[in-house]
């Protein structure tokens, strides 16, 4: 097999790895779980969204997308590249993490400055490690998604759209797209049957 061949074989599984709409849908139930501690005040709810995300999600693929698709084994540069990614984009969670908290708990000549762009934070922040997210793991996708917490910033600041409910549209539009994506995968890769029937959808 010559190394254009394999290339485009590589590509193709890869695509199949992120096109399940399965990171689409957890991203959107963390983006409504946010937008619900901003109307609710129920500040430990986003730490324990991304607590259970990351372990339901590699659950999920394990018990749901792998039957359908199968184990995909990626290239080693691709792996690699991957990684860095990782550590680019956890760095850059940290980051915007630690910048809620000083927003929160900041000096007290901080207050007057939170005051008057606080309605733009919440998606300006959550917008910037999205956005990596979609430059590391190529999903263009997760573009609009970053613009359109940017947009709801926009609106919440010249708007006076409530930050929360710029969240929950932003989280509840996300779910939609993802399930549409599941719902094509879905029909792309059905269950395969072990008895000679038709596969089971």
């Amino acid at each position: 097999m010559n190394l254009e061949r394999r290339s485009g074989l590589e590509r193709r599984a890869y695509r199949s790895f992120v096109e399940d709409g399965l990171g689409d849908v957890l991203f959107g139930a963390f983006l409504l779980g946010f937008g619900l501690t901003v109307a609710t005040d129920i500040d430990y709810l986003p730490v324990v969204l991304g607590v259970v995300v990351v372990p339901l999600w590699r659950r999920l693929r394990r018990t749901v997308i792998e039957p359908r698709r199968g184990y995909v084994r990626l290239a080693p540069a691709r792996l690699s590249r991957l990684r860095r990614g990782r550590m680019i984009l956890q760095a850059m969670s940290v980051i915007v993490v630690g910048a809620f908290g000083l927003v929160a708990f900041g000096p007290e000549h901080w207050a007057q400055w939170v005051r008057e762009y606080r309605v733009v934070l919440p998606g300006l922040l959550l917008g910037i490690p999205t956005l990596v997210a979609g430059v590391v793991f190529e999903v263009p996708r997760f573009y609009g998604y970053a613009g359109l917490l940017w947009l709801t910033s926009v609106l919440s600041y010249f708007g006076g759209l409530p930050v929360a409910t710029g969240l929950l549209a932003s989280g509840g539009s996300v779910v939609g797209v993802g399930l549409f994506v599941f719902v094509r995968f879905r029909s792309q890769y059905p269950v395969p049957s072990h008895n000679g029937d038709q596969p089971n959808v």
